[in-house]
């Protein structure tokens, strides 16, 4: 009688699973990054905001926050263009959704009208990103909650939610994000503050005094793509107040890098002059605190934050999130009567 040698079979089953062990290896990671799906209505002032890039005939989407009923805060460098470091994206190419919080229920009749932008004047474009802050002031008052901002400044250690519909996934082989990963439900994360001088150490030079840094040593949690624009929030005197602004980073939750935001308090006389009637409030005690862990004394690198470091999608569409591939339910059914075979024959043996 003729048996197949158990090495044959063994070798065969190593080709067989050879294809999972790669999917697995490749399959995107989903994390915002490491955050979660907001319950509907949570952030009332959340807008999303679709852009058309005139130059390429695509779309880019950042978020923002609706400050007053006629004002949105964002992002500035949204509305410009990475290769020419110019703004290419002004009023008639934008399209805002305050108050959603799924962008399945993005439609024509919800959209708003934009009648201009306003790019903060100190804005150095988007070769370092300082003072990166935009007004888009709508054709019509929104009967919309609208958030509060902070007069102070984050504290080190405290902790600011973030909020976005950008990438949620990363490739866990390349540490690039995955750019059809938006996330449909809008997203929050927690993270904790941390102090300028460390982020320079981690970061470079490149961190202003008009930016906060936020983040985990070990990575895991951040805004990506997509999340340009959105707000950074800390929870003072029982209520949420807007501290930040989604700006960019290097990579998206990366061990020993941080996300960058623009620092509110850095642009707060501009925006009042343009908004008077935005809220400020006047809240210092935070009610949430957390001590980052340490990096156990281990050097980071310090290398300039590239152009590429952008956090808006750019060209992205409107995608929905999308896993890896696997083998699924009859390929493990063939592996399983392998195992089972093999074990016959080697008692037969």
């Amino acid at each position: 009688m003729h048996r197949t040698p158990t090495s044959l079979i063994t070798a065969l089953l190593i080709l067989l699973l050879l294809p999972i062990v790669a999917s697995a290896v490749n399959k995107p990671q989903p994390r915002i990054i490491g955050g979660q799906s907001t319950s509907s209505s949570a952030w009332p002032s959340a807008t999303a905001l679709q852009i058309r890039l005139p130059s390429s005939n695509t779309e880019r989407f950042c978020a923002g926050n609706l400050i007053a009923p006629q004002w949105i805060l964002t992002a500035a460098h949204c509305f410009y263009d990475i290769a020419t470091n110019q703004q290419t994206v002004y009023a008639g190419d934008v399209t805002a959704y305050p108050g959603i919080d799924d962008l399945r229920q993005l439609s024509p009749e919800r959209g708003k009208t934009v009648v201009n932008i306003y790019i903060h004047p100190q804005f150095s474009g988007v070769n370092s990103y300082d003072f990166d802050f935009a007004l888009l002031e709508l054709a019509y008052p929104e009967n919309q909650p609208v958030a509060a901002l902070a007069s102070s400044t984050p504290d080190p250690g405290e902790i600011a939610t973030v909020i976005g519909w950008g990438v949620t996934a990363v490739n866990p082989a390349t540490q690039q994000p995955i750019h059809n990963s938006l996330a449909e439900q809008l997203q929050e994360v927690d993270v904790p503050v941390i102090d300028n001088s460390q982020c320079q150490s981690a970061m470079g030079s490149g961190i202003t005094d008009n930016m906060i840094c936020a983040g985990y040593p070990q990575g895991g949690k951040d805004a990506c793509n997509g999340d340009s624009g959105g707000p950074m929030l800390v929870y003072r005197n029982h209520h949420f107040i807007q501290v930040g602004i989604v700006s960019f980073g290097i990579g998206c939750a990366q061990p020993g890098r941080y996300g960058v935001y623009a620092r509110l308090t850095s642009a707060l006389p501009w925006i009042h002059d343009l908004v008077p009637q935005a809220q400020i409030d006047a809240a210092t005690v935070a009610e949430r605190k957390l001590t980052p862990p340490t990096t156990n004394g281990e050097a980071t690198p310090t290398p300039q934050a590239p152009a590429t470091a952008l956090k808006g999608d750019e060209g992205g569409a409107f995608t929905p999130r999308q896993g890896g591939g696997a083998f699924g339910l009859p390929m493990l059914l063939l592996l399983g009567g392998l195992l089972v075979w093999s074990r016959k024959l080697q008692r037969v043996a």
